[in-house]
C-alpha cells in the first residue's frame, strides 16, 4: 500500500534534483544557506527565474529588427507604387509611355476573343512597366532597396563607419591641408548641407532650382549668409502682405494685456 506522504516526498525530491542540476539555481541555493537573513531577496530571485520567459533576448532583438525591416520595405514599396500610379495619370508621362509602347508593338486593341476590360488592364500594366523603366523616381518615393532597411544598416554600419573615416581624412587632406578648390560633387554636397537638405530631398528638387542654387556658390559662407538674409527678408515681406498675419498682429496688439488660461 502506497504511503500517503509518498507523493509529497516525490515532489520534494524532484524539486531538489531540479535545483541541484542547474548551476545557477544551485548557486542561488548555496547563497541562501550562507545568507539566511536576506529572505525577501531570495524570494525575488526565485520567482523572477520561475516567472521570467525562457526566451533568448538575442532572438527577441533579431525578430524585432526583422519586423521593422519588413515594415520599412512594405511602406517604401507602397510609396513607390503610389508615385508610379500618380505619374501614370499625368498626360505628359502617359503619352510618352504610349509612344514607347506603340514603337515596341505592345499595344494591340484588336485582339480577338479578349474582353474590353482585359485589354484595358493589359494596357495599363504595359504602360506602368514602361514608365517604371524610364522614369527616375527620387526622394521619399524612390524605388525601395533591400540594403536600405534596418537589418542591412546595422550589419554594414562598421563598413560604412570605416568608409566615412576614409572620406573625412581625404576631405581634410585636400581642402584643409593642401587648400584645393572644391570639386563639383563636393560643392553640391556643401550646398545641400548648408541648406539642411537630405540627399533625397535635394535630388527631388527641379534641376533648374538646383542649378540656381549652385550658381550662387552657396558653399562659400559669405554667399550663403547673404542668401539666408534674402530668404528671411522675402519671408517677412510675404508675412507682411498676408491677410491672416495682419489679423494675427492686430489680435496680439489688442489683447497683449489680456490674461488667458495659457498664462
Amino acid at each position: 500500500m502506497q504511503s500517503p506522504d509518498a507523493h509529497e516526498k516525490f515532489l520534494e525530491i524532484t524539486t531538489a534534483y531540479d535545483v541541484l542540476k542547474d548551476e545557477e539555481e544551485r548557486a542561488n541555493y548555496d547563497y541562501m544557506l550562507d545568507n539566511p537573513d536576506e529572505v525577501y531577496s531570495h524570494y525575488y530571485h526565485y520567482y523572477r527565474r520561475r516567472v521570467a520567459p525562457k526566451v533568448d533576448v538575442r532572438i527577441v532583438i533579431a525578430v524585432t529588427i526583422t519586423v521593422i525591416s519588413v515594415v520599412q520595405y512594405i511602406g517604401w514599396s507602397h510609396s513607390y507604387n503610389a508615385a508610379l500610379s500618380a505619374a501614370l495619370r499625368m498626360p505628359h508621362y502617359r503619352t510618352r509611355a504610349k509612344g514607347i509602347a506603340r514603337e515596341r508593338g505592345l499595344l494591340d486593341r484588336k485582339k480577338k476573343g479578349v474582353l474590353k476590360e482585359d485589354l484595358k488592364a493589359e494596357e495599363e500594366a504595359t504602360l506602368r512597366s514602361i514608365l517604371e523603366e524610364n522614369i527616375d523616381v527620387v526622394g521619399g518615393y524612390s524605388k525601395p532597396q533591400v540594403w536600405d532597411v534596418l537589418w542591412f544598416t546595422i550589419v554594414f554600419s562598421p563598413y560604412w563607419g570605416v568608409m566615412y573615416g576614409i572620406w573625412k581624412a581625404k576631405w581634410v587632406w585636400r581642402y584643409r591641408v593642401k587648400g584645393q578648390d572644391y570639386s563639383e560633387e563636393d560643392r553640391e554636397y556643401i550646398t545641400r548641407k548648408r541648406l539642411k537638405l537630405s540627399e533625397n530631398h535635394w535630388k527631388a528638387m527641379p534641376e533648374e532650382k538646383r542649378s540656381e542654387l549652385l550658381e550662387r556658390e552657396l558653399w562659400v559662407e559669405a554667399n550663403f549668409n547673404q542668401y539666408k538674409t534674402e530668404q528671411e527678408d522675402e519671408m517677412k515681406t510675404k508675412l507682411a502682405s498676408s491677410g491672416k498675419y495682419k489679423m494675427y498682429r492686430r489680435y496680439m496688439k489688442n489683447n497683449k494685456n489680456r490674461m488667458t488660461f495659457e498664462d
